[in-house]
């Protein structure tokens, strides 16, 4: 086995050397992180468009060489040595309907980019120690978001509970031509129980918790072996949100920390942090 494996490295190497044309590709599943809400649902007759900036974190990756001017290595796609960063931000746009101070809607789309560097074969030296240079690659997803808010204690309480239910569907592209066969989607359902507390209602500025619960459903067209077409983590979460209410612009500033419990992709937690930043119409006190 071993033997083969030297064999397999000097023919990518003379494969690399010779023809000089080999491209470093990638695909990336993701599934975002946390849920950004405050406790209070936005008022009655309200609307409000906001920009945001969250987290999201890996699945899963197919590392691809292309070797174009060799036709037997044209489509083969190898799992390389990767370092994947875990964590990246993508940013959005959400439009957010207020309806009778107890219920608010929220849909919305969003873009990202993860970054992640790969290595590349250079040569085999004497001893047949393998050389490689790092090679950094981007990766893209897009998708759309929908999310309804749901105040379950009275309004006029101080104490804020509201329930919280999400869908989000991500589309995943890959970084070139020979790995699209292996793109997919990602469909996530979270929900939340988010606990505020409000001293002053004209001024709505106060902190929330939350506690949710996030199960994505990753599917791929194609895949390899070692790498499942399909898997569904879950994990839970708790969140902290600042929030801030300026008359007709909001922001929310949420940090928090998320453990994969079932179909688990890293054993860790995960920190992160999002922000959100608004501008509400129609305001109704």
């Amino acid at each position: 086995m071993k033997k083969l494996n030297v064999v397999f490295l000097l023919s990518v190497l003379s494969i690399f050397l010779f023809a000089g044309c080999s491209q470093n590709q990638m695909s990336t599943m993701v599934r975002t992180v946390g849920v950004g809400e405050s406790a209070m649902p936005i008022n009655a007759g309200s609307f409000a468009i906001e920009s945001f900036m969250e987290n999201a974190t890996t699945v899963d990756n197919i590392s691809s060489i292309d070797y174009h001017d060799l036709v037997d290595f044209a489509s083969e796609d190898l799992l390389m040595k990767s370092k994947i960063k875990d964590n990246c931000r993508y940013i959005g746009l959400n439009g957010r309907v207020g309806f009778d101070n107890y219920t608010e809607l929220k849909l919305g789309f969003f873009i990202g980019m993860i970054n992640y560097s790969n290595n590349i074969f250079l040569h085999v030296d004497g001893n047949n120690q393998v050389s490689y240079e790092e090679s950094i690659i981007e990766n893209t997803f897009a998708g759309f978001q929908l999310g309804v808010k749901r105040l379950l204690t009275d309004y006029e309480n101080p104490f804020r509970m509201s329930l919280y239910l999400e869908g989000k569907q991500i589309f995943i592209e890959g970084s070139g031509s020979s790995v699209a066969k292996y793109d997919g989607t990602n469909t996530e359902f979270k929900s939340a129980l988010i606990f505020g507390y409000l001293d002053d209602p004209a001024m709505r500025n106060f902190p929330s918790l939350s506690l949710y619960y996030s199960l994505a459903n990753t599917s791929r067209k194609e895949t390899i072996p070692g790498i499942s077409a399909k898997r569904h983590p879950q994990a839970i979460g708790l969140e902290t949100n600042f929030n801030l209410d300026l008359g007709a612009i909001y922001a929310n500033v949420a940090t928090g920390l998320e453990k994969e419990i079932v179909d688990k992709t890293k054993d860790k937690i995960i920190p992160y942090a999002s922000v959100s930043v608004g501008f509400q119409f129609m305001r109704k006190k």
